[in-house]
């Protein structure tokens, strides 16, 4: 694609090995990459990559799932690294899930359902976009 790309991770330690994996290798296309803890803050990084999108590609892991608004020819790619499932251990997960007979499938499942909908939305943004 060359730029114009939004890779969504499900944590930080997943951004900086993909970092440092390939920053290398776009860095020799001329491709910038914005990852999210290494490029800055949020709205700098949104800010930097709506600039310079023909050859920019963005790192984002839990806040970039949702409300992020880059609409038009700035994004054309989305990779999602994997599914966002909430971690199992989480004491608020843990919580949650006592209150089902099936805490996988009635209640993991659905709230990773909803929050992939929000990360595919980062792709499409206005009625124009395909």
């Amino acid at each position: 694609m060359g730029g114009r790309t939004l890779c969504l991770f499900t944590s930080f330690a997943s951004i900086k090995e993909a970092y440092l994996q390939i920053n290398p290798i776009l860095k020799k296309e001329g491709i910038q990459l914005l990852s999210q803890g290494m490029s800055g803050g949020k709205h700098k990084m949104i800010e930097q990559f709506k600039k310079t999108a023909d050859h920019s590609a963005l790192f984002g892991t839990d806040s970039f799932w949702e409300g992020v608004d880059i609409p038009g020819k700035d994004l054309e790619m989305l990779f999602i690294h994997k599914f966002p499932f909430a971690v199992p251990t989480d004491p608020i997960v843990m919580a949650r899930s006592r209150l089902f007979r099936d805490p996988f499938s009635e209640y993991s499942v659905p709230q990773m359902l909803l929050k992939l909908r929000q990360g595919i939305g980062r792709l499409i943004r206005t009625k124009d976009d395909r």
